[in-house]
């Protein structure tokens, strides 16, 4: 055991490192971080997008074996240097580095034969990241350099904030955190302004993770917070998990284990639902390692047990021996020495197996510190002479030490010493231990001087925030001064003003009738209450609705028509079917979302939530359906083509709010959004097919009846049960 400053005994922990950023601007990075304890935390590096790797892996090299297959078709044009840098990120993502510049090589060269701006940016850009996960900045910047300069030229703004971002990956890398925060920035303005809201939120979490190394915890906290906003906003619940994980982590750091244990378990919870598999085994160690630390070490097994199931399915060695390791350490806290020998051992050997040095440097050290402190009748009760346990425990630390110093781990080699100090003291020889101890100060106050440093950098970059801000107070107190003049004029005026009161008094019915029209205007685009809280207010708030009824309709040859009707004739059939739609759900009581092509979305529940959502939607999906019945009989009449009509339903929890401040629209998101849309897609003219759960809210309904269809295959969905809904026939009506 390693005795810190306080003199408290700590264990080694295992650290296991995930897939690495490549400066790509869609890859998730997952350390398995240092602690002061037994597990390896979820760490959410950049922000970005989790995937399985197993799966991720398999599902690459089927495109990349797709991508092969096509690419000797191809000619030399603009598609071939896309599959071109396409094969290169793919490999990248692989780990077949040279095989990932082979690609990125032969995209340049496609490109420049062709004079393709776009696939020369790209393509520089894929070797950047490659030269990025090498570890060779230099040419890594080099290249990003060049793409940075092609998107300028282009004035290809995603593409600018693109490399900004990635710049700022570099420079994070290099501990260069004032120039990685303003890379991080610039990017980060340059997608607010495009609206990219992804991106927008990937750049939050890198400048949290700068935040979290300089240990600024509050400020990483406010930074991960505006992601969560985001994220909930759209509904991305991959993203969400990510940073209820990262989130957690900081309040991890901060040593805040009841706060932690709620983001953890809150980031539990959504990839349970979900199926975000490696995610879920994170947590679950995340949690382990929380429960440990309250001293809760059956609750802390039983975590690290689950999360070894989930590593064991997924064939993820790393992972596996991540938990043998915590487990062995759990079972040491709990006194059972026979089992934490086991598990330590088990954690060894396949770390051994996988060649994983940071793995093994964290094997080897646990197991020398169970040999240090196993008690003697123990070791008699497996066969080993007590005698022998100071020499293997030495051998193992040695062993751990050595792979301290060649992987540069100065914080493990400090505690290494911690642990030589400690054994060589039970041995009674107080020499050596007292010249570990003196190694174990020597290295304590270089790391101390490290921190020193991030202090320093930390007081440089608020230094630079406050002198902003204090050029900015000043710009404030000019405009005030002129503002003050602006009044004095103002006052000085007011008796020539004064001769203009009639023509005021004449305007103002006319400045009456305008804001009646404003407000007519704003009503035809926001629900009344959201038009009235944005003028109150400026501004109208997100807000969470736990159920909500959303119908989706779709022209079926839509395309079709568009090809043999003009321009002018399809706009006004299509306005005529709309303005239609408009006046049914004004009737039925139901709120219209958008238009998206000759797509309509409406929904009941909204913006005040209410009992009747479902029933008011299905009555407007039947009326839309026979308005456009009624169409498509008089256009058969008249020999004209006509549209038929798709309408999906499904109720379900959403987020609801304005979108944008220019040219603004109330809008909604969520998971309940994307299924009712895949009722629609999987339905069939003329009919409205619902969802189990909107059928589950009105299947009592007198007027209506159902056919079930059963589970049927939806898009992204996997199967669902799905249901056609009619109009009850009245008793004695013709069929």
């Amino acid at each position: 055991m390693v005795k810190d400053e306080a003199g408290l005994q700590l264990h080694v922990t295992r650290k296991s490192a995930g897939e690495g950023q490549g400066g790509n601007g869609d890859v998730l990075c997952l350390i398995n971080q240092q602690h002061l304890n037994m597990r390896y935390a979820l760490l959410i590096l950049l922000g970005l997008v989790l995937s399985d790797t197993a799966h991720a892996q398999k599902q690459g090299q089927l495109l990349v074996d797709s991508l092969l297959a096509e690419l000797p078709r191809q000619r030399e044009d603009t598609n071939m240097v896309n599959i071109l840098n396409t094969l290169s990120r793919e490999h990248k993502h692989l780990g077949n580095y040279d095989t990932a510049l082979y690609y990125a090589d032969q995209a340049l060269g496609q490109a420049d034969k062709i004079a393709f701006a776009f696939g020369i940016a790209m393509a520089c850009n894929r070797k950047g990241n490659v030269y990025l996960d090498l570890g060779d900045h230099a040419r890594a910047l080099e290249y990003y350099r060049k793409a940075l300069g092609i998107y300028g030229q282009g004035e290809n703004r995603s593409g600018i904030a693109l490399i900004l971002g990635n710049i700022g990956v570099l420079y994070e890398g290099q501990n260069d955190y004032p120039k990685a925060l303003e890379y991080y920035q610039s990017a980060l303005t340059a997608d607010e302004q495009l609206g990219n809201v992804e991106s927008v939120a990937r750049h939050l979490g890198n400048m949290a993770h700068v935040y979290i190394e300089l240990s600024e915890y509050p400020r990483a906290l406010q930074y991960l917070q505006r992601a969560l906003t985001i994220n909930e906003r759209y509904g991305n619940t991959r993203r969400l998990a990510i940073n209820l994980a990262s989130i957690g982590n900081v309040y991890d750091h901060m040593h805040d284990f009841p706060k932690a244990l709620e983001y953890y378990q809150r980031a539990l919870s959504i990839s349970e639902r979900s199926g975000y598999i490696q995610l879920l085994a994170s947590n679950l160690t995340n949690i382990g390692g929380i429960h440990y630390d309250l001293a809760d070490f059956p609750k802390a097994l039983e975590f690290h047990q689950k999360a070894l199931i989930i590593h064991e399915q997924l064939g993820d060695g790393s992972g596996m021996a991540a938990s043998f390791g915590n487990m062995g350490i759990a079972y040491q806290a709990l006194a059972d020495f026979p089992k934490a020998l086991e598990f330590a051992q088990r954690s060894l050997a396949i770390s051994r197996e996988l060649g994983d040095k940071y793995g093994l440097q964290c094997d080897l050290g646990n197991i020398g510190i169970w040999y240090s402190n196993a008690p003697d009748a123990v070791m008699r009760s497996m066969g080993i002479d007590p005698e022998r346990k100071y020499q293997l425990a030495e051998a193992y630390l040695d062993s751990c030490m050595q792979l301290s110093k060649e992987l540069n781990m100065l914080d493990e080699e400090k505690k290494n010493w911690g642990h030589f100090s400690d054994l060589y003291e039970k041995q009674g020889d107080f020499a050596k231990a007292y010249a570990a101890y003196k190694e174990y100060i020597l290295l304590r106050d270089s790391i101390q001087g490290e921190e020193a440093k991030k202090q320093i950098t930390r007081k440089e970059m608020q230094y630079e925030f406050d002198k902003k801000e204090a050029v900015g107070k000043a710009m404030q107190e000019k405009k005030d001064e002129r503002q003050r003049l602006v009044r004095n004029g103002i006052a000085g005026g007011l008796a020539f003003a004064l001769l203009f009161l009639g023509v005021v008094w004449r305007q103002r019915n006319k400045i009456a009738k305008a804001r009646r029209r404003s407000d007519e205007l704003l009503l035809n685009i926001l629900p009344e209450e959201v038009a009235e809280e944005l003028k109150e207010k400026g501004s109208a708030e997100a807000v969470h609705i736990d159920q909500v009824t959303v119908l989706f309709t779709d022209f079926k040859g839509f395309t079709a028509m568009s090809e043999v009707l003009t321009p002018r004739d399809l706009v006004r059939d299509l306005n005529e079917c709309f303005s239609a739609f408009d006046r049914i759900t004004e009737k039925c009581g139901i709120e219209k979302i958008k238009t998206i092509g000759d797509a309509y979305m409406a929904a009941g529940g909204l913006p005040t939530p209410n009992s009747t959502h479902a029933t008011d939607v299905i009555e407007a999906a039947f009326e839309m359906r026979d308005f456009i019945a009624e169409g498509k009989a008089r256009k058969i009449a008249a020999g004209l083509p006509y549209f038929e009509i798709r309408i999906g339903v499904h109720t379900g929890p959403v987020v609801a709010g304005i979108v944008g401040v220019k040219k603004f629209q109330y809008d909604i998101w969520g998971d309940t959004v994307n299924t009712a849309s895949r009722m629609e897609s999987s339905g069939e003219v003329g009919q409205v097919n619902i969802s189990e759960a909107t059928y589950e809210l009105v299947e009592s309904e007198s007027g209506l009846t159902f056919t079930s269809r059963g589970k049927v295959q939806a898009k992204g969905k996997g199967e669902m049960e799905m249901y056609f809904v009619e109009q009850a026939t009245p008793s004695g009506a013709s069929q």
